[in-house]
């Protein structure tokens, strides 16, 4: 089993909003650049099939997201 390692809390990544624009209330999303930057301040348990970072984006809202939901750049740089 390939067990890919977790980004650590502190590090500052880019989410892309389009990945998740469906999960947010329009009122979020509306404050939300294309390109979320932020910077993971924990990790979320989902439902046992795995593991979302907390962030809080530059303007300070706090969102939790899946490794999938990263922008291309963010996925290669912590591969």
């Amino acid at each position: 089993m390939k067990v890919n390692p977790l980004i650590p809390i502190g590090e500052k990544i880019k989410v892309d909003k389009s990945k998740i624009a469906n999960l947010l209330p329009s009122n979020l999303s509306n404050d939300l650049p294309q390109i979320i930057n932020g910077e993971i301040v924990d990790y979320k348990m989902t439902d046992g099939r795995g593991i979302g970072y907390v962030i809080i984006t530059e303007n300070n809202l706090k969102i939790w997201i899946f490794n999938t939901e990263l922008n291309e750049e963010t996925r290669r740089e912590y591969k």
